[in-house]
């Protein structure tokens, strides 16, 4: 197959994933067909509330992710 294909077939798959996972959490979400600039999915919650999310897709044999590469992650106690 074609590199294009290959990514384009990668990039839709990623983001259908996130689609399901977040259908799972009992959030409603939709992919674009095409390219839209700076997101790729929109979320929305039971009050409304929506969010536009960009999914980042790799494809490869071997490929490691670390979050703290670029999230900031803290947990408050109370």
């Amino acid at each position: 197959m074609k590199q294009g294909y290959n990514t384009q077939l990668t990039r839709q798959i990623g983001e259908h994933l996130v689609v399901a996972k977040l259908g799972r959490l009992g959030i409603l979400a939709t992919p674009f067909a095409g390219n839209i600039p700076d997101y790729d999915l929109l979320a929305s919650d039971l009050s409304g509330h929506s969010l536009p999310i960009q999914v980042k897709t790799i494809n490869g044999p071997s490929w490691q992710f670390s979050a703290t590469s670029f999230l900031d992650i803290k947990f408050d106690s109370d």
